[in-house]
């Protein structure tokens, strides 16, 4: 419903390339409202569920990813793709597994058409990526995990 606030948790999921010496993220490519967008995985905060619940929930059902840590970073409040007032939670994600060869093992459903693990510099060249995702890749830059 518009107008509606909307709790959204995501994760930074964030790994160092040793090939090239950078970090890079996981950010996953949505299509919605007629927009072709990248941003965090995650998604909306059920009724009576925390947000490290619903995050992990959300990890399971779009990557099929075990976590093992969660650590929030930073909270941001904006206008979503859709015009809907977002609540943006986001958390530093470390998976189970060597971060170097994990890749999202489930696509093809109707809100993502791929992902990509960006430097830095990829981000801020990608016209594609939201405002409140800017918002929260420069938190994590300032904080230095990314």
């Amino acid at each position: 419903m518009v107008g509606e606030l909307l709790e959204v948790c995501a994760g930074a999921i964030v790994r160092h390339d040793p090939r090239s010496g950078c970090r890079r993220v996981l950010l996953l490519r949505r299509e919605e409202a007629g927009q072709t967008y990248f941003t965090f995985p995650g998604g909306g905060q059920e009724s009576r569920e925390s947000r490290e619940s619903c995050l992990l929930r959300e990890l399971r059902e779009e990557l099929c990813y075990h976590i093992r840590s969660l650590r929030p970073v930073c909270s941001h409040s904006g206008e979503g793709v859709s015009g809907q007032q977002v609540n943006l939670h986001l958390f530093l994600v470390e998976p189970y597994g060597d971060l170097f060869t994990l890749e999202p093992l489930r696509f093809g459903d109707q809100e993502h058409v791929g992902y990509a693990w960006m430097t830095d510099t990829e981000i801020e060249m990608c016209s594609e990526i939201t405002e409140a995702t800017r918002l929260c890749l420069r938190n994590l830059h300032r904080q230095g995990r990314f």
